[in-house]
């Protein structure tokens, strides 16, 4: 699985290009770099639409896997050093 700090690095990566394309192409009045943004808006409210819905679809196993691994740490609260301490924050903090 890809860790989430490298998703937006590059995520925050491409949308900085995709500004930089419609900034730079409105002030050279470029066309060309006008619908490349355009493209690239495009392409990114497709993705985040696929992504919602897909969402929405595992909405329930996505539940039952954080309950499932929640459940194994919270038997593992006597044993393991890590997990009290998770554990002990959570209660902190809520």
């Amino acid at each position: 699985m890809i860790a989430s700090p490298v998703v937006l690095i590059v995520t925050g990566t491409v949308v900085f290009l995709i500004a930089f394309l419609g900034c730079f192409g409105a002030i050279r009045e470029s066309h060309n770099m006008l619908i490349a943004f355009a493209v690239g808006l495009l392409v990114i409210f497709i993705l985040e639409l696929a992504v919602g819905i897909v969402a929405a679809c595992y909405n329930g196993e996505f539940q039952d896997g954080l309950k499932s691994a929640l459940r194994k740490s919270i038997d593992k609260y006597e044993n393991v050093d890590a997990d009290k301490q998770a554990w002990d924050n959570v209660q902190r903090k809520v």
